[in-house]
């Protein structure tokens, strides 16, 4: 997975060839030879003495990187050339200071999605002195870390009075003749810029900016308008298919229709709430278990994959014990609302442990796992939680006896499989529904490639 917001996968696995350079770069320091014409694909070489320049020591590869400016058979232009960056507010002189205009906080600006939809309207007089200015058409890019590398940029679209104020770490950028808005989005979207903005901000920790001196110098190609009219047509119909695709994938719930004939039970009744650990006295302390953090338990998806493993004796006093198929759901708030929650699969030696904050629900034979995440998710069930969470604040938690005294339908058996083998067929097309998306975005970026020649 990347390591943007959104941790979307990537097409390969590179952390086998990021060893091997990585030993051939020691391989050579132990032996004394020289590194001359050594060049990690996935790495830099930088000497301690250019590390040493910056007071800060800082590590972060980008500071290093030499980028070249990749060939393409457009001419470039600077982006001071062919845009206003952050217009002046003065241009609002002879308003009345009561015009209704939109607003936007940086908390409404999409992530990797150009266009964005606002919710808010102030007065003009409320919003002029503070906040960043901009217009009809104008691009707004976020010029703070994280909001930056997360992706938030965006056209503004159907304003108030054909005006806007936003979040003051926003750039704006007004397009000239020369270019079209949207061919400016999808430049200050393109991996070449955004890599060299992240080398060029400036100031300390989460406060990082990036200057308006560079986006007014930086770079872009700049093909004729015809050609940026052919690319943006092009990927507007892309962004359609994934507009379409994510809507699905949004949209989708699953809905089971609850039969007043079938028998109701507690929880209790059919599960083994929080099996106990005694359950592994025998098994040599050193055996290698399934371990899982809360972090790495999917939201509102049934399956997960664990990354971490651990022996018995490490983690048996401390953390919520599980074994294969059995049922894990978030105990504590902000998780549980947020929907995490699974059933354990091929778990190392058939033992898990992971975050002390899951419930666990072992199913008897009258029930399946799969029906009894199903009951967990259900509307009804996670209201009912919320409202009987304990504690203060952040730590409030779902009591273990309101799992076990909890009511679920508990259809015939045959009618739980039918169930969820529907509900199977119908996740298999979202997955296609997002593999549609990935793919399309990969036309997106081999569309604006075509431009930068990269």
């Amino acid at each position: 997975f990347d390591l943007g917001a959104q941790r979307r996968p990537v097409d390969r696995d590179d952390l086998p060839e990021v060893k091997l350079q990585i030993c051939e770069y020691l391989d050579r320091l132990r032996s004394g030879r020289s590194l001359d014409g050594f060049e990690p694909s996935l790495g830099l070489v930088v000497s301690k003495d250019k590390i040493r320049q910056d007071p800060d020591f800082n590590l972060s590869m980008e500071r290093y990187r030499r980028v070249q400016k990749a060939t393409t058979k457009y001419p470039y232009a600077h982006i001071g050339d062919i845009c206003t960056v952050n217009p002046k507010k003065n241009e609002l002189k002879g308003y009345d200071p009561n015009t209704e205009v939109t607003f936007l906080p940086m908390a409404d600006m999409n992530e990797h999605q150009m266009t964005f939809t606002w919710h808010q309207k102030r007065r003009l007089e409320d919003v002029a002195t503070s906040y960043s200015y901009f217009a009809e058409n104008d691009v707004l890019m976020a010029r703070v870390t994280p909001c930056f590398e997360n992706g938030k940029a965006g056209i503004a679209n159907d304003l108030l009075n054909g005006i806007g104020f936003g979040s003051s770490e926003f750039h704006v950028l007004r397009c000239s003749e020369e270019i079209l808005p949207q061919w400016m989005y999808f430049c200050i979207m393109h991996p070449t810029f955004r890599e060299s903005a992240i080398q060029n901000m400036t100031g300390t920790g989460g406060l990082q900016r990036i200057p308006r001196q560079f986006v007014e110098e930086a770079q872009i190609p700049l093909p004729p308008l015809s050609v940026q009219r052919e690319i943006v047509a092009e990927i507007s119909g892309y962004q359609s298919v994934i507009d379409g695709a994510m809507q699905v994938v949004r949209s989708y719930k699953p809905h089971i229709h609850v039969d007043p004939e079938w028998e109701v039970v507690r929880v209790s009744d059919v599960c083994n709430v929080n099996p106990k650990k005694n359950e592994l006295k025998g098994y040599d302390p050193k055996t290698e278990i399934t371990f899982l953090p809360m972090a790495d338990m999917n939201e509102h998806q049934m399956t997960f994959t664990w990354h971490q493993k651990r022996r018995l004796e490490d983690v048996a006093t401390s953390y919520s014990y599980f074994a294969e198929n059995d049922v894990l759901m978030a105990r504590v708030t902000p998780c549980f609302e947020n929907g995490k929650a699974g059933i354990a699969n091929d778990l190392l030696n058939g033992i898990g442990f992971g975050s002390s904050e899951f419930h666990v629900l072992r199913c008897s034979e009258e029930i399946l796992p799969q029906w009894m995440y199903f009951c967990i998710m259900h509307p009804t069930f996670r209201e009912s939680a919320i409202q009987n969470m304990t504690g203060t604040g952040g730590l409030q938690r779902i009591p273990r006896q309101f799992v076990e005294e909890a009511q679920i339908p508990l259809p015939p058996l045959e009618i739980q499989q039918s169930i969820v083998s529907q509900i199977a067929e119908e996740e298999n097309l979202i997955q296609s529904n997002k593999e549609l998306t990935s793919r399309f975005e990969r036309k997106i970026e081999a569309a604006v490639n075509r431009v930068w020649q990269e």
